[in-house]
């Protein structure tokens, strides 16, 4: 994911810089980080706790289908208000969470137009707002603002205008030069009907309805000249559905529900109070079935199905495959023949699962967005004999696709995922690299396609122990690049390498064989490359020292100041006009090191070498004096920093400050 983060916080009446986190590490399936538990290069936080720092609006591109992450505290319980803000008709999503992974509050378009609302009273602690796009991935670059506050500036944040659909929803069908007549009575079978629709100025069109037998009933508004705004009352004037935006449908509109005999209208307005022409389809059959309250899980036939045989103490795991629709969800009847505890594992490569364990009176016992390391969700839970429901639903709802869901009586507290196929193990997925690593070997490159919900696996060996720099690339998906031994653990895992969604890995590996593996974020399939190298060998599109690409020699003419011994910070402000400048220090004994890097003018990249040329760390810094961080365990040696500033860049101002922690 590529993105721009501006993060101000106002202090004694002066803007400061964000705290800037380092690169993630691992995709997936690999380590995170932090009170949010997720990848650290897409999360973010306050220098301050938010009651006590007031915080600008954050302003984030997205691509693809990676959200980002704001990770705050409060000192004292606040009432805090979380709102975005889109002028470009996307659609942001946003979530709640405790420092726990614990789902506080989710919403999609409270805020009208699109954006979304959290407006809750928290108490003093740490939390973590996830916001991304509703739907997942998209083809644009939208950019989305997030405001947060606190007290007061909170109360301000969260008005609201009312919502005049349901404020005026007892008038609905009331006024006959707003109100036309279905003209059928609908039952099961109706099929699909469309009625013209034009809806006055600052008013709305109704339309009359009578049911006959209970049937399932969805109602679209299509070709729609405004945002629209469809709700559907019953006789009494009670709301029975409301929508402003449908899933993947823009600004039209979309209610599904399953409606008993009586009279309903089905009322259609301007978001804004304007007005213009729509056209209303009507249909039996809902393209998603309708999912309701959680608390009806397991009871709607389509939805539900039998898990399998009943858990019991040694039956070991079972494991069903599903397909969720967009919208919609999928229940699974668990059936508990001893008492016990038991996990249960939701995982799917197309939509961030959200698993909810419910007791068979329809309590909720409980629920799971991401387990440890993943997107993935698991549930561990005592249970005594007796019914259960297990139900499936993708975070934010609005994409489905293709899933796995296991329950065991074996309690598994390993990260990786219990659906994997392991790696270079299946033979469509997996071809030889064409090259066994090597001391000198050099340079070596393949290309491959990886399909949707898939990878792509290469083979090899190495005799002798070399330190190899792999990177995946690609234009058309963020990649996740993984290195497995010959056992299957895992030996380094990258996502976003410095550069960007791309991915890169540097690693020192002895004699052995090994399996490496690509694939895309949520799933995402395209044409890669990946490129495998000997750690200092030229793999850039212009491979030389001065793009700090790799460890400068003696005879290289490269200018490399030289720090001296770091026993507690040595720092560098010296002006370099190439476009990496180089430092260079010693460690006497091992330690913890911090490496800080600042520039005013640009975005920069900041490298950590061992003198032998194998990279140790790199991270991102972003323009306007927000800095990078570097921090790694060192033995005794001579180490080499690079900060590489943009060639078009206008300015070489550059700031490095290496601790010893």
């Amino acid at each position: 994911m590529r993105f721009v983060f501006l993060l101000l916080a106002a202090a004694a009446g002066l803007a400061q810089p964000a705290t800037a986190q380092t690169l993630q590490t691992a995709g997936r399936t690999g380590a995170i980080a932090g009170a949010c538990g997720q990848p650290q290069a897409l999360t973010y936080s306050l220098p301050g706790p938010l009651d006590q720092t007031p915080m600008a609006p954050l302003s984030v591109q997205i691509e693809r289908a990676e959200p980002v992450y704001l990770e705050f505290t409060l000192t004292g319980e606040s009432r805090v208000a979380l709102r975005t803000e889109v002028d470009d008709g996307s659609d942001p999503y946003l979530a709640l969470f405790s420092a726990g992974g614990g789902l506080i509050a989710q919403d999609d378009d409270t805020a009208g137009n699109l954006n979304a609302l959290i407006d809750s009273t928290l108490a003093p602690g740490t939390y973590c707002a996830q916001l991304r796009m509703y739907g997942g991935a998209s083809d644009a670059l939208p950019r989305i603002t997030l405001n947060a506050a606190t007290g007061e500036a909170a109360e301000a944040l969260a008005v609201v205008p009312p919502d005049p659909g349901e404020a005026h929803a007892a008038v609905n069908c009331t006024d006959p030069a707003l109100t036309a007549d279905l003209g059928t009575a609908l039952a099961p079978g109706f099929g699909r009907l469309e009625r013209s629709s034009e809806v006055p100025q600052g008013l709305r069109s109704d339309l009359r309805i009578i049911v006959a037998e209970a049937t399932l009933f969805q109602a679209d508004t299509t070709n729609s000249a405004f945002d629209t705004v469809v709700t559907l009352t019953d006789a009494g004037g009670n709301v029975v559905a409301t929508n402003d935006d449908g899933p993947n449908m823009g600004t039209d509109s979309r209610v599904a529900v399953e409606l008993q005999p009586g009279d309903y209208c089905l009322s259609v307005r301007d978001y804004a109070g304007g007005g213009g022409a729509t056209t209303l389809v009507m249909s039996d059959t809902p393209e998603a079935p309708v999912a309701g309250d959680i608390s009806t899980a397991c009871t709607n036939p389509e939805l539900t199905q039998p898990f399998g045989a009943a858990l019991a103490q040694g039956v070991g795991r079972t494991v069903m495959s599903g397909m969720l629709d967009a919208g919609s969800r999928r229940d699974w009847q668990i059936e508990v023949a001893e008492a016990g505890t038991y996990q249960f594992d939701l995982g799917s490569e197309a939509f961030d699962s959200y698993l909810t364990l419910l007791d068979a009176s329809g309590i909720v016992l409980q629920v799971n967005d991401d387990r440890e390391g993943s997107i993935d969700s698991r549930i561990v839970a005592d249970l005594a004999p007796g019914s259960y429901c297990l139900a499936v639903e993708a975070l934010g709802g609005g994409v489905g696709g293709a899933f796995q869901v296991s329950a065991s009586d074996q309690i598994d507290d390993s990260t990786s995922s219990p659906f994997a196929v392991p790696a270079c193990s299946a033979p469509d997925l997996t071809a030889p690299l064409g090259v066994d690593p090597a001391p000198g070997f050099g340079t070596h490159s393949v290309e491959g396609e990886i399909a949707p919900n898939s990878r792509r696996d290469w083979a090899f060996s190495v005799a002798q122990g070399a330190s190899v720099r792999f990177e995946a690339r690609s234009q058309a998906l963020d990649t996740i690049l993984t290195v497995y031994d010959a056992s299957g653990a895992v030996v380094g895992q990258n996502d976003d390498g410095p550069s960007g969604t791309d991915s890169l890995l540097s690693l020192p590996l002895v004699a052995g064989d090994y399996c490496v593996t690509v694939e895309g974020f949520i799933g995402a399939g395209g044409p890669i490359e990946l490129i495998v190298a000997e750690v200092g060998a030229a793999v850039s599109d212009n491979p030389t020292p001065e793009t700090g690409e790799v460890v400068p020699g003696p005879d290289s003419g490269v200018a490399i100041e030289d720090l001296g011994q770091l026993d507690d910070m040595l720092q560098s402000n010296a002006p370099s006009e190439e476009a990496t400048k180089w430092l260079a220090f010693t460690m006497a004994e091992a330690g913890e090191v911090t490496v800080n890097g600042v520039s005013a003018g640009s975005g920069f990249v900041l490298r950590l070498f061992a003198e032998d040329g194998t990279r140790l760390g790199a991270a991102e810094g972003l323009a306007g004096l927000t800095p990078a961080k570097l921090e790694a365990s060192l033995q005794p040696g001579r180490y080499l920093v690079a900060m590489t500033l943009p060639a078009e860049s206008d300015s070489r101002l550059r700031n490095v400050v290496i601790t010893r922690n």
